[in-house]
C-alpha cells in the first residue's frame, strides 16, 4: 500500500524485478527488467448527497521493446475487464446500501 487517507484516497502499488521475480522497495534502483504499477482510488465529494469515485492506474516497465507488446496486447485489456468488474461491484454495493438506509429511515419514522 502506497498511501491511505481515510474517506479520501487509497493508493496501491507494486514494483517487481522481473529477472529475479521478487518485489522491490519503491525507493530501490530500477533494474533493467522491471514492472512498476500503481492503482489509485479517490473520493470526490460533489455535494452532501453525492460522491464521485475516481480511479487511475499507471504502469512503467522495461525493457519496452520486450514487455511493451505484452502490456498492450494482454495486460491492458485484462486490466480494463478487471477494473470494470470491480467498479460495477462498487456501484451495486453503494446502491444496495443506499436502499437499506432508506428502508431503515422509513421504519424509524
Amino acid at each position: 500500500m502506497a498511501e491511505v487517507e481515510p474517506q479520501k484516497c487509497l493508493v496501491l502499488g507494486t514494483y517487481i524485478d522481473l529477472r529475479a521475480m521478487h518485489v522491490l522497495d519503491a525507493a530501490a534502483p530500477q533494474p533493467n527488467f522491471h514492472w512498476r504499477t500503481s492503482w489509485a482510488f479517490f473520493l470526490e465529494e460533489l455535494d452532501r448527497q453525492r460522491t464521485r469515485l475516481l480511479v487511475r492506474g499507471r504502469a512503467d516497465y522495461g525493457p519496452r521493446f520486450l514487455i511493451g507488446p505484452f502490456a498492450r496486447i494482454i495486460a491492458a485489456p485484462l486490466h480494463f475487464i478487471m477494473q470494470r468488474k470491480r467498479l460495477i461491484g462498487v456501484r451495486q454495493r453503494v446502491k444496495r446500501e443506499s436502499r437499506n438506509r432508506a428502508a431503515r429511515s422509513a421504519v424509524a419514522r
